[in-house]
């Protein structure tokens, strides 16, 4: 009994320092290495594409890299770039227009307040009253706060390019030796327990990752398109956020679009509920179809698990801490393994 008391607190305290270096290194080590390691990842993807050209073409492995680099940069670069002005141009119009929509929020609450009080005989003054206290919160929290980091945000888009160009250049120079790289940084100890680590973490929860987020991309799409084609001046920021949703275990688009859909209802616009309401089931048979194709039988990721390592990745890193909190996860689970071996 003794030393299984005693085993089990090794564990945890294992666990525990684990935690706290993985911590560490995200929380400072990270920040200096990310675009290098992105660089990695990108090149990765790129080789088996670039040793195909190499072969048919014979190409200079330098001259190619630089080619297949640039092409992709700047196609998926368009494609972000055109998608991160227009997300950014309607941040701003809605913040700039926050007293409008404000109104007519109010104005559609009170709607359904009164409808409240119709069906279910509860006071539309008392439900009413909740609202105000929490409008008069966001006035004096949220609204300044978002005023005060529109010239931070202005900073990071110059300093997002720059890492951008950094991404593309180390991208370049580790494509065009990516042989020699791999087999040097196999050839030692320390190369060969980071790639075990990071394949360990490819086959128990990579596959998962990488499949939620090609979902990810696909649905935020859908709903752009979609609240693009109702006329909605947001459609781009509010189809992200919809997307966003749609990410995160137990919530899905229909968080949104099945209240917004009642509230169109409510509104007597029956046309903007049922294009809502096709919408929602377009994202929701596209997930359905997407996810056994994408993952099909291999080892996923409890929800639950995802779920607190997404809040805990929210509540440390901020908005980056979506990504970052399940990828945290997954490497204290794969060193304590290691270290368990």
């Amino acid at each position: 009994m003794k030393n299984e008391v005693k085993k089990s607190t090794l564990q945890l305290l294992k666990i525990v320092i684990i935690t706290f270096l993985v911590y560490w290194a995200f929380r400072y080590l990270l920040r200096l290495v990310y675009p290098f390691l992105i660089a990695y990842g990108i090149t990765v993807l790129l080789n088996p594409m670039l040793e195909k050209i190499n072969e048919r073409w014979k190409i200079k492995r330098g001259i190619l890299s630089a080619l297949l680099v640039f092409l992709i940069f700047l196609l998926v670069g368009g494609i972000l770039g055109s998608a991160g002005y227009a997300l950014i141009s309607q941040t701003k119009k809605f913040v700039q227009n926050y007293d409008v929509f404000a109104q007519k929020g109010m104005q559609v609450w009170n709607m359904c307040c009164n409808r409240v009080e119709d069906i279910c005989g509860l006071r539309a003054e008392r439900v009413d009253a909740y609202l105000l206290i929490i409008w008069e919160k966001c006035q004096k929290q949220v609204v300044p706060q978002i005023m005060n980091y529109s010239v931070g945000y202005a900073k990071g888009l110059l300093l997002g390019f720059s890492i951008l160009v950094i991404i593309a250049v180390s991208t370049i120079i580790i494509l065009a030796d990516y042989p020699n790289i791999r087999k040097k940084a196999t050839e030692n100890s320390i190369g060969k327990l980071i790639y075990q680590i990071g394949r360990n973490m490819k086959y128990a929860g990579g596959t998962y990752l990488k499949a939620q987020l090609i979902i990810l991309l696909i649905i935020s799409s859908i709903c752009c398109v979609g609240l693009l084609l109702t006329g909605n001046t947001y459609a781009v920021l509010a189809g992200c956020c919809i997307g966003l949703c749609d990410a995160l275990p137990f919530f899905g688009t229909g968080t949104v679009f099945i209240p917004w859909l009642f509230i169109e209802v409510f509104r007597g616009k029956y046309a903007l509920a049922a294009v809502y309401g096709v919408i929602y089931l377009i994202c929701n048979f596209t997930r359905e179809f997407l996810e056994p194709k994408l993952i099909g039988d291999k080892l996923s990721i409890h929800p639950i698990m995802v779920l607190i390592s997404t809040y805990i990745g929210l509540c440390i890193f901020g908005v980056f801490g979506f990504f970052l909190g399940p990828v945290a996860g997954l490497l204290i689970s794969e060193i304590y393994k290691i270290t368990e071996e």
